[in-house]
């Protein structure tokens, strides 16, 4: 019920931004893509490009060999089923981005329950209010964060059900709910850390044994990656999107700056602004800088005294 009522306002921001570029495509407006790859942005062609520059949407000073195509087709197709549906009645359309998100709280919640139950119901209202949430759920071009993360996390109750339990489907069935939430967006890419952090840290068994049951999430992340490629996805030439594959250096480069960004956001509850106003990039990274000890002071303050609890929080 919190979950729905957080996301209400949402229900009349409208269409924002890439929302009319990918309706467009749905309709046969524009033609720089398909329907099915409604998040190609530029794929990275400057003879392709140019009559988006000239004509527009893009900017003159735009890069002409800007590649941003990314590899979301199930985000794509719900896209087209919202357009297709409901034309240019908007307010369905986020009531529909308002349903994946009770079910990525559900997800969520199951999760707390299975790992931290003790403070299960705290952490899933934690979950709930989370301000760095009102993007994906108020802006439909970025449900596919929503969507991405509510497959990759059912995969992982799925490989906990395989580990834990001993249900042999858990291993087949997290790989299927795996690629499902890589089809949705690259946020399932992040979402899948969670499983690596299961088995090094939480999980039973020797490491070789946990080294092992890593093997449904390695063979899901390699096919993507080798499929990412084939398809020409990723990005280059942007300020926002870096690709680690095809820049890595300035992936690199950026890494730090950023991890302390978003760090300092998250534990100060400071607004994302570091697109919005570039002037606020210092106070976001100084606020990481002091978050970094606050953690460490708090993990040893209040982590668990008992080493299994210890190592599943």
């Amino acid at each position: 019920m919190l979950a729905f009522l957080v996301t209400v306002p949402s229900l009349g921001v409208g269409f924002v931004l890439d929302d009319w570029a990918q309706r467009g495509l749905v309709r046969g407006d524009f033609t720089h893509s398909s329907r099915w790859a409604l998040f190609n942005f530029g794929a990275g062609d400057a003879q392709a490009l140019a009559p988006m520059i000239f004509n527009g949407p893009y900017p003159w000073f735009t890069l002409p060999e800007l590649k941003l195509r990314f590899l979301r087709p199930l985000s794509s197709a719900l896209i087209v089923f919202d357009t297709e549906v409901f034309g240019d009645v908007a307010w369905p359309q986020h009531l529909h981005s308002t349903l994946w998100y009770l079910a990525l709280t559900a997800v969520a919640f199951a999760l707390y329950r299975r790992l931290v139950p003790s403070v299960a119901l705290t952490a899933a209202l934690l979950f709930v209010v989370d301000d760095s949430h009102a993007m994906t759920t108020a802006w439909l071009a970025n449900r596919n964060a929503i969507v991405s993360v509510t497959f990759t996390w059912l995969g992982l109750l799925a490989h906990l059900a395989w580990r834990e339990r001993g249900w042999r489907p858990g291993a087949a069935v997290s790989a299927l709910l795996y690629l499902l939430g890589l089809s949705a967006g690259e946020t399932g890419v992040a979402a899948m850390a969670y499983v690596l952090a299961y088995e090094l840290l939480g999980a039973r068994g020797s490491m070789r044994e946990r080294v092992r049951s890593l093997a449904p999430a390695l063979v899901v992340l390699t096919s993507y990656a080798v499929l990412y490629k084939l398809v020409n996805a990723g990005a280059r030439g942007s300020a926002t999107y870096i690709d680690p594959v095809s820049e890595p250096l300035l992936f690199l480069a950026n890494a730090p700056v950023r991890f302390l960004a978003n760090l300092g956001g998250q534990a100060f509850g400071l607004p994302d602004l570091w697109l919005a106003m570039p002037e606020s990039k210092a106070a976001l990274v100084v606020a990481g800088v002091v978050a970094v000890p606050l953690a460490v002071f708090a993990w040893r303050r209040w982590a668990p005294t008992d080493a299994s609890e210890r190592a599943r929080s």
